[in-house]
């Protein structure tokens, strides 16, 4: 995928990063949680008029605030942030357990496999649904995003709502529709990526949708690879450009295995009118209408 140049020459000079730049130089509720407390906690800097010129202030800030290398890439729709970081992503402590009942049963539905994909104006539901019997543990200890990985990822979400927001008010052009961040630990080779689009950061920054649905909406996954180990540039990401029929189903699959993991939901209800509920939700959040039907597979 070809990706929109930048006015600007990397600081590492390589030859075939053109599109490249390095800049030289903080559980999913838990990161969406601190959106809402974004806007309002910066210094005013002059408004952008020009999608080049956003690229540019976001590219200031993570030189002069932010202290932290990045590789940005645009594409045609999809703007890219890849974050190589040296600390842990994850922590893990004691906590308060609870008094359980070890020999008391439940039962509750589980996604085994759920695949959603878009073709020929049809969404394609292929699910294995099982209802699982389980027994409460009392472990004694959890996990969570280390306060410096938390941090750093609400200063980049600030970051870009800085460096993008006064386009849709003072410009005739637009921020790229979908943005791809990616913060990866090069030491371990593990790394989070959040696929969200701009008009959803805007809402959960200006507080016009709730928390809850903010989370459903911001896409968060935790992903290995060897590659990228001691990957500065992003040399290991497959950068692929996304239109709003793939991330409409992207945000279909999403929010059912969100409620899947949360909610319990009754024995009898059928898998397919959950999932078809779920479905519309995303689908009307944004709006899409070019689609005709939601079909239903089991494999």
């Amino acid at each position: 995928m070809r990706s929109s140049k930048f006015s600007i020459t990397t600081a590492s000079g390589r030859p075939g990063f053109q599109r490249k730049i390095k800049v030289t130089g903080t559980f999913i509720v838990c990161l969406v949680s601190c959106v809402v407390c974004l806007a309002g906690c910066y210094k005013v800097t002059p408004p952008v008029t020009t999608l080049s010129e956003a690229n540019q202030k976001l590219v200031q800030l993570f030189e002069e605030e932010l202290k932290q290398n990045a590789v940005i890439t645009p594409l045609t729709n999809t703007l890219y942030i890849y974050v190589p970081i040296e600390f842990d992503i994850f922590v893990y402590q004691a906590a308060r357990s609870a008094s359980v009942n070890e020999r008391q049963a439940s039962f509750k539905k589980t996604v085994s496999f759920l695949d959603v994909q878009y073709l020929d104006q049809q969404f394609m539901i292929e699910y294995d649904i099982q209802v699982l019997k389980s027994y409460p543990q009392s472990k004694g200890y959890a996990s969570s995003y280390t306060e410096q990985f938390t941090r750093l990822h609400n200063n980049i979400l600030t970051s870009i709502s800085r460096s993008y927001g006064d386009l849709l008010k003072d410009s005739a052009e637009a921020p790229k529709d979908f943005i791809v961040l990616i913060l990866a630990d090069i030491r371990n080779g593990i790394g989070i990526r959040n696929t969200f689009s701009y008009q959803d950061l805007k809402l959960g920054v200006g507080q016009a949708i709730g928390q809850d649905e903010y989370a459903q909406r911001y896409m968060t996954e935790m992903f290995g690879d060897l590659r990228m180990k001691n990957d500065k540039w992003g040399q290991s990401i497959d950068y692929k450009d996304l239109a709003w029929p793939e991330f409409v189903a992207k945000e279909i699959q999403y929010r059912i295995n969100y409620n899947y993991g949360r909610t319990v939901y009754p024995l009898d209800k059928p898998d397919e009118d959950v999932l078809k509920e779920l479905a519309l939700e995303a689908i009307s959040a944004y709006d899409f209408k070019d689609y005709k039907t939601i079909l239903f597979k089991q494999p």
